[in-house]
Formats: C-alpha cells, structure tokens, sequence
C-alpha cells in the first residue's frame, strides 16, 4: 500500500522532516519537492545539496522511488530555485511552433536531472481562456491547440527519460471558477461537449504519446459523477480507464484540497496523493 502513496515532507532536514523514516522503513514509493514546504532552503539551496538529498532517499528505498516535480513553467516553475524562470505554457503556445515545447521540455528534463527528479506532474491540459484562474497555466481554449502544445511537451519529457503527466482530469479549464485548493470546482457541460472540448486533448495525446501519467484532481463533474469528487470517484476511473483507454498510471491531486471536505478537517501531516 505505501508503494501507492506519494509524499510531501516539510523543511531540508532528510531525517528531521520524517521523510527518511517514510522512504527507508514505511516505505512510500514516492515523494514531491515543493518550494512552499521550504525544501528548497539552506543548506538544499544547491544543485549538488539537492542532487545529494534525492540520492540519500533513492539509496535508503527498497525500490527506487519516484521523485517528482511541478514544472510546468510561468507561475508553476519549480526549478527556479536553481535554473531561473522558464516560459509558461501559454508563451510556449505564442511562439507558433510546438517543437518550442518539446525543447523546453527537453532543457527541463535536463534540469530535473540534475537535481536528482525523475518524474514530472505536468502538463496542464485544461482547455480555457487565459482568464481563467489558472491563467497563463493553460495552453489555450481550442482543445486541438492544446493536444498539439500539451503532446509536443509530454513527447519532449519522455523521449528524454523523464515521465511526463496530464493535468488536471477530467478538466478545470471550463469550471466555476472556485479553486480547488479552497474549494470544490464545478462543471456542468454536458458530455457531449465535455468530449468536444475538455476531454479532447486526453484522447489525442493518449492515443499518439502514450503519456506514462494522467492526474485526476477535485472538481464536480456533473456529466460523470454529479456525487463524488473527480479524483475520489470509481466513474470518473472507469472512463478514463475504459472510454479513453489510458493504461498508463493514475495519480490523484493532492489529498489536503479543500474541497474534498467540505467543512470537515483535513489532513495537514505529509499531504499525500495516491498513484
């Protein structure tokens, strides 16, 4: 079962923050760097602290973990610490030429690499206007674009060894506009359009890039299950599973969102997601 759990640890102390305990003796299968657990801090502030502190956990696991990052780029950079920023998906979009996303994604991979990450939890293949809260995030509101942006990046992270993830199924990108951090987003489309639109670039990119990962996440979708939230729900699975044909692995968001509670207390120690 803790093969199946991926971890956040808070601060950069391996052992104070309880991660070697998960890793070596609960052993979790994986973990998520995050600058706003301070993972990131002295003395992990360095390429080679960072590249260190992955190893320690690679070596104290009794199968190598995943070791995963958000690096989508613009606002969700977290590579930044080390490398500066790196262009959103909406400017990789802009340049007019997909091949721009598969060599940001190759340079990524490259930058991954040597902070000891092995894994990627992006991209985000929402379909939206940019004024949407997840803004510059999202590729672009025609699902054909996105496909092609979304596919060009995930083929660039994996034709160089780092497993890519679609994001955020089954889509955030025509939702109320509630974030699912602090709440439980809504959409009502009908499934029809939801196949149209939303569900449109995870059928293409499935179908032509084989991605090793999709991310369900904590919105209402009321065409699939009007009942349980997306990321909880054995109908929303059994689509992607059946209808899509991903046989890929299925992470879930991160289990301390809001909006799985609804009002009643949430986990607050190592925030896990499931894959």
């Amino acid at each position: 079962m803790a093969q199946m759990i991926m971890v956040e640890f808070i601060g950069s102390d391996y052992t104070a923050s309880g991660l070697q305990q998960m890793v070596a003796q609960q052993h979790v299968g994986s973990f998520l760097y995050q600058d706003s657990d301070q993972n990131f801090t002295w003395p992990n502030n360095t390429l080679d602290a960072i590249h260190a502190f992955s190893a320690k956990a690679t070596a104290d696991a009794p199968i190598p973990p995943l070791i995963a990052l958000d690096q989508e780029g613009g606002t969700v950079s977290k590579t930044s610490t080390f490398f500066g920023p790196t262009p959103s998906a909406e400017q990789l979009t802009q340049s007019g030429d997909p091949n721009t996303a598969y060599n940001q994604a190759k340079t990524d991979v490259s930058q991954l690499k040597q902070m000891g990450v092995n894994t990627n939890l992006a991209p985000v293949v929402d379909v939206g206007p940019d004024t949407t809260i997840y803004g510059p995030r999202i590729f672009s509101d025609n699902p054909d674009t996105v496909a092609t942006y979304a596919g060009a990046f995930i083929k660039g992270l994996q034709d160089n060894g780092i497993p890519g993830t679609l994001k955020h199924f089954p889509g955030l990108g025509s939702s109320d506009g509630v974030d699912p951090h602090v709440g439980l987003p809504s959409v009502t489309k009908s499934i029809d359009d939801l196949k149209k639109v939303d569900f449109l670039p995870y059928q293409k990119i499935i179908q032509q890039d084989n991605p090793a990962m999709v991310m369900t996440t904590d919105v209402a979708n009321q065409a699939l299950d009007p009942n349980v939230p997306a990321e909880l729900s054995p109908k929303v699975i059994s689509y992607l599973r059946h209808t899509l044909n991903f046989n890929g692995v299925i992470i879930t968001d991160g289990l301390y969102m809001e909006g799985l509670y609804n009002g009643i207390a949430r986990p607050t120690i190592n925030s896990p997601r499931y894959v």
